[in-house]
């Protein structure tokens, strides 16, 4: 077996990131929504390293993202969007996959409407116009547990199974002992943006 790609690296971890050098990219792992010091923290670090060493091109990975609270997300969008290397398409890009759900596939759609970003993967395992917002109550006889959607989103005017990503690749059995990571190999081909 090769190396472990780095999608698959520091699984206790939710959110972290990595400078690749060789490629002008910096690369962003979002697994999930750490409690709200420690992702502020996270965030804090990566925008200055933005300011500090702006990359060419950024990938924001939320392929094992199941959800979590979005607004964590749209905060640091907001950050990044203040970043004047991230204005052109192609300068950011984000990774989707059967796992992206809840809050993180909301996080996709938002990336690709304020920063244009390029979604490139598998498409989202939720679907963009859905119920979510659970409650619960107990069933008086039984006690059971019952849970339930409150509300209804609506974020995209066609209703599709997942978000589609805007160049879809779909891992071969093959990458998998190789330790390649088919979809970020694809980005970093991409030629680099002004």
């Amino acid at each position: 077996m090769k190396d472990v790609p780095r999608y698959r690296q520091r699984q206790g971890e939710l959110f972290w990131f990595s400078p690749l050098p060789e490629s002008q990219t910096l690369y962003v792992i979002l697994r999930g929504y750490p409690e709200t010091n420690t992702f502020k923290r996270i965030a804090d670090d990566l925008l200055k390293l933005i300011d500090a060493s702006p990359p060419k091109r950024l990938v924001v990975d939320v392929r094992q993202n199941t959800g979590g609270d979005l607004n964590k997300g749209r905060c640091l969008l907001s950050g990044l969007k203040k970043r004047e290397a991230f204005r052109s398409r192609g300068s950011v890009y984000l990774i989707t996959g059967g796992a992206t759900q809840s809050a993180a596939m909301v996080n996709a759609l938002d990336f690709r409407k304020e920063l244009n970003a390029v979604l490139v993967g598998e498409p989202t395992g939720g679907r963009p116009n859905s119920y979510s917002e659970n409650d619960e109550f107990r069933l008086p006889n039984s006690d059971l547990e019952v849970s339930y959607s409150t509300r209804y989103y609506k974020s995209q005017d066609t209703d599709t199974p997942g978000v589609m990503p805007d160049k879809i690749i779909e891992p071969s059995w093959d990458s998998y002992p190789s330790g390649r990571d088919v979809v970020l190999e694809w980005i970093l081909a991409q030629p680099l943006t002004k």
